[in-house]
Order: structure tokens, then sequence, then C-alpha cells
């Protein structure tokens, strides 16, 4: 869970600008590079890469207050199912790889409608006098869909959760391992990936985590999770 230290109104500013900055941004593009369908599909949305394709992404935003990278690798394996991994860390602090399948085996009209099935890590530790660390190794998972919204825009719609398999927590040295299987988080995403070219994407994306117990710092609690994110991705 994020050590968050930021006051309420400092977190809303931030947020807010975040989003204005991003829409600006991708909004400025779309309007002044020619658009062009890409001829694969897409690590962001649910149009599968196709057997033998590779799909990449790199994207950066906030959560909450806090600023995040994330890294994706999909390769197809038939042409409906891909593969892939996800990296993705918060403030340098938190980390979360991830790997998994992506499925959409339906078309209805220009809805492509499937699912995401993987396993996680996420990990946060700090080093001083004593070693101090919680982990957790963790199911996620997602129904979704995507449909295009113009010619070369297509809308991303997912609602999904979390279930924790293990955690692993050491406080000053003293280490706490256990099989804990529960249902943690529901999650959801909404978003928007536009073509630029034939093989490169931008999007932007909001999602929302809401976690069982609240997420606290000690001093705040927070029963809503958001990030917004924005990135590039390409395929070839």
């Amino acid at each position: 869970m994020a050590v968050l230290r930021d006051c309420p109104r400092t977190l809303a500013l931030t947020v807010r600008r975040t989003v204005v900055g991003v829409a600006a941004f991708v909004l400025a593009v779309l309007l002044s590079v020619p658009p062009a369908m890409a001829d694969g599909g897409s690590v962001t949305s649910y149009q599968p890469l196709g057997a033998g394709n590779v799909g990449m992404s790199v994207s950066g935003g906030y959560v909450i207050a806090l600023p995040f990278m994330a890294y994706a690798v999909e390769f197809g394996v038939a042409s409906e199912v891909d593969v892939g991994v996800r990296y993705e860390t918060v403030a340098g602090l938190l980390h979360f790889p991830h790997a998994g399948v992506r499925w959409v085996p339906f078309q209805v009209g220009d809805w492509r409608i499937g699912g995401r099935l993987g396993v996680a890590y996420s990990f946060f530790g700090i080093q001083t006098d004593d070693l101090n660390l919680t982990s957790t190794l963790y199911l996620p998972f997602e129904l979704g869909a995507s449909v295009a919204v113009s010619k070369d825009s297509d809308l991303v719609l997912g609602l999904g959760g979390e279930v924790d398999l293990l955690r692993f927590v050491v406080i000053e040295d003293e280490a706490d391992g256990r099989g804990e299987v529960r249902y943690d988080a529901t999650t959801a995403r909404f978003g928007l990936v536009s073509a630029l070219t034939a093989d490169l994407d931008v999007f932007v994306q909001g999602r929302v985590r809401v976690p069982i117990e609240a997420v606290t710092d000690g001093e705040n609690e927070f029963l809503v999770v958001p990030y917004v994110e924005g990135g590039a991705s390409w395929a070839f």
C-alpha cells in the first residue's frame, strides 16, 4: 500500500492538473497528426495483436498524488490470445511486476469482448538499521471490451478485481509469511486509444481501485484509489 504524505487539497490539485495536461497533450497530437488505422492490435485496448505480433507500451501518470511509470510487452500466440508482462513502479518505492494472458474470443458488431488473467507481486520495502517490507502475491483479473468510436479511436472499458494468495511481511527484521486467499479489491478502467500511424497509438485512461480495507498512511484513509495514466503503444 502506498505511503502518502500530501494533504487532500494538494491531492485534488495535482490530479486535476494532471488530467487537464494529459487531455490537452492527446488532443493536440490528434489534431496535428493525420489519422491512420493500425493494422495490428493494441496492448491497451481489447484489440488482440494476432499470432506472431509483438506489442509494447510506455506510460506514466499519478496514483492519488504519487507519480508512477509503467512498461508492458505482449506477444500474440494465437489470433485471439496474447501473453505478456508489465512492470509498474510508484514513486520508485512500490513495485508491481505482472505476467498474464489476454483472451478476446467475442466480436459483436464493432465491439471486441474478452478478459485478462494474471499473476502479480506487489513489493514495498525500506532498508534502514532494520529491514521493513511488505509484499503480496495476488491474481488480478479483468473482463473488458473495446469499441471503435471514430475512424481512428477506440473506447476501452474494463471491470475486474484482485485476489490475494500470499503475504510476506518483515518488521524490524522479524519475518512473517502466510498463505491467505481472499478477495482484496475491485478495479475499473476507462480509456481512449487513438492511432497515429499504422503501428503507433497514444492513449489516456483512468483507473479506480476500491480495496476491501481502506488504504492508510497512518494519518489519512483512502476508500478509493484513483489512477490517471497516459502513454504510447506500438505493435509490429
